[in-house]
């Protein structure tokens, strides 16, 4: 998500915003079945981009990553039928581990 996009995004509010991260993670989820995986991690940012040197995989920047955003990505996530561990949180970033099929 580019930053123009965050901005206008936060005269919509937060609900917003994350609904757009579940669609983005629900792509890379989407990407990765079709590769034969059977689960990924993701860490969700409030970092912006522009200020990083590179871009990593499985990072999405510029995300809600409070305690109540990621409450929200797993409590919709677990709805939608996916197994999802919370790696790590921190006030600014979260780490997920989510799975999609029987192990």
């Amino acid at each position: 998500m580019n930053v123009d996009k965050a901005r206008e995004l936060m005269k919509d509010g937060i609900e917003e915003q994350r609904l757009l991260v579940l669609e983005n993670i629900n792509r890379a989820i989407e990407t990765s079945a079709r590769q034969h995986q059977t689960g990924g991690i993701v860490t969700l940012t409030s970092s912006d981009f522009s200020l990083m040197q590179i871009r990593k995989a499985g990072y999405f920047y510029n995300c809600p990553a409070d305690k109540e955003s990621v409450k929200f990505y797993i409590d919709n996530l677990t709805l939608a039928g996916f197994k999802v561990e919370q790696l790590f949180s921190s006030e600014n970033e979260a780490r997920l581990h989510i799975s999609w099929a029987d192990e």
